[in-house]
């Protein structure tokens, strides 16, 4: 056998279960994604190997497009009189993402729905590269209105590689029992990349330097980043695929039907994000995710300010450390949290233990950093740091649940989209409610915010659509499959379900 057939197949030579059709969620007959719960008659289902390859290559992009996010707004304090910018000015740095999705979040998703995974991972890969190459020409003193640029086109960049595109590269090159975890992997990264960020600041720059050191210092790290982001892009232009030649899910194969083919133009993609937007479970479900994200975004971004202003300079030479481990603590909770999604797949419940555990984690540090020490806010920035990204994996993926059998990028990209309006006007509450009313007020309404959302997100049903559709097709799990010739199957070939009524036939 070739190469290109590095997989399993299952292919399914039976009839069709019985009675799917009234098991199944109903559709409105005017959307052009025909539901299924099961691929016709005669399609195969193929997990490739060289998948593992594919999600390397698009997280290596996400990393490296996440480590500008705190990179200086965590040493802001130093950069403001660097550049001879107020600290507002460079919470910009930050916070330009939030404008930034606001107008093009739409577009981005359009581009995955029509052109799909390649094209938009390349664009995403290129706009990086371009905006840290931006910020190497703005290393200067009088360089902050070109270090903006770049930033803001990295940001720009983000939409095409993280804003829809992580939930439709787990479906399209992963099996069901692995999605969850190859999205959890996704922002694994992106919290990696954010603490690669906070660890290279304080190394860049310093108060304690020349502004020609912090000059140097910046440059260099710069240069160095815009390399790997060229590097990076030449790879995702030679090496990365659009997806593998058969799909790995019944769902995927229903997809990959003529019927979802034609569907592919931009009427049917506002059709379907018209079809979202009308489900109230999606709303529920809609504004938890912005109250969660938004308000957590605003502790990230002010953290610098918070902590300066309680504890003085002191407090400045701790917050790039406490940001590095709030974002470290991240990757290990989604690690965990993906793992035990996978194995329970019971998305509401992990989300709503999350949302619970993030509120009081956020009422510990609000308090902890007003009237603690600053090892107590470590010990409760860590904390919440911990449950910060858990929520996207178990949220996401309940997003794609509800929404089943909309592609899976649409309802991702309108819960993206609302975050980042809905940041930028929680952050600029945040900063007005500190400095004119008390932080211990904003800290207030921070945590109010989080409980709103929570009433929400313990309201929206457990509508398991795709899990459902995907039992519908398959039996447990196989342990020993045996080839038609006799031989033993590979290890690998345990991963995959057997579908109902179906002959298993392994391709080695």
């Amino acid at each position: 056998m070739s190469g290109d057939e590095d997989g399993v197949s299952l292919q399914r030579l039976g009839k069709q279960p019985q009675c799917v059709e009234s098991q199944q969620p109903r559709v409105p007959e005017a959307t052009a994604l025909k539901d299924a719960s099961t691929p016709t008659s005669g399609s195969v289902i193929r997990v490739y190997r060289r998948r593992w390859g594919m999600l390397g290559l698009y997280i290596a992009v996400i990393c490296l497009n996440s480590v500008p996010y705190m990179q200086y707004t965590v040493v802001g304090n130093v950069l403001s009189k660097y550049f001879s910018v107020s600290k507002d000015d460079m919470e910009w740095m930050t916070m330009v993402s939030s404008a930034t999705a606001t107008l093009f979040i739409f577009p981005a998703a359009w581009v995955l729905d029509k052109y799909g995974l390649r094209v938009s991972v390349l664009v995403g890969a290129a706009g990086t590269a371009a905006g840290l190459w931006l910020k190497t020409l703005g290393c200067g003193q009088d360089g902050y209105w070109l270090s903006l640029a770049g930033q803001g086109l990295v940001s720009v960049a983000t939409l095409f590689v993280v804003s829809s595109a992580p939930p439709r590269m787990a479906a399209v090159w992963f099996p069901p029992h692995q999605v969850a975890s190859a999205v959890g992997a996704a922002y694994l990264v992106i919290m990696l990349g954010i603490a690669i960020g906070c660890a290279m600041a304080p190394l860049s720059v310093s108060a304690d330097q020349s502004a020609d050191e912090n000059y140097y210092s910046l440059l260099t790290t710069n240069i160095g980043l815009a390399v790997v982001g060229t590097a990076l892009l030449a790879a995702v232009y030679f090496v990365f695929q659009d997806k593998p030649p058969l799909p790995p899910s019944p769902s995927q194969a229903v997809r990959a039907s003529p019927a979802s083919e034609t569907a592919n133009n931009a009427t049917a993609f506002f059709r379907s994000l018209r079809r979202i937007g009308r489900d109230p479970h999606f709303l529920l479900l809609l504004f938890a995710c912005a109250l969660f994200s938004s308000t957590l975004i605003a502790y990230s971004v002010l953290m610098n300010r918070t902590v300066v202003h309680f504890f003085g300079d002191v407090g400045a030479k701790h917050t790039s450390w406490i940001g590095m481990i709030m974002t470290l603590l991240g990757i290990v909770g989604i690690v965990i949290i993906g793992m035990l999604v996978d194995k329970t797949r019971l998305y509401k419940e992990w989300s709503v233990f999350i949302y619970v555990c993030a509120l009081l984690s956020a009422a510990a540090y609000s308090v902890s950093v007003s009237q603690g020490t600053i090892v107590t806010v470590y010990v409760s920035a860590s904390i919440l740091g911990f449950f910060m990204p858990c929520f996207y994996v178990p949220g996401l993926a309940l997003a794609v649940e509800l929404t089943y059998p909309e592609p899976e990028g649409n309802p991702t990209a309108i819960i993206n989209w609302l975050i980042q309006p809905t940041a930028l006007l929680v952050k600029l509450m945040y900063s007005q409610l500190f400095e004119v009313a008390s932080p211990d007020v904003a800290h207030m309404v921070q945590c109010s915010l989080l409980v709103a959302g929570l009433v929400c997100i313990a309201c929206v049903p457990k509508k398991y659509r795709r899990r459902d559709a995907e039992r519908l097709g398959h039996h447990e799990p196989v342990k020993n499959v045996k080839e038609t010739n006799g031989s033993t199957a590979k290890a690998e070939d345990a991963e995959l379900a057997v579908p109902e009524a179906s002959k298993l036939t392994v391709v080695d």
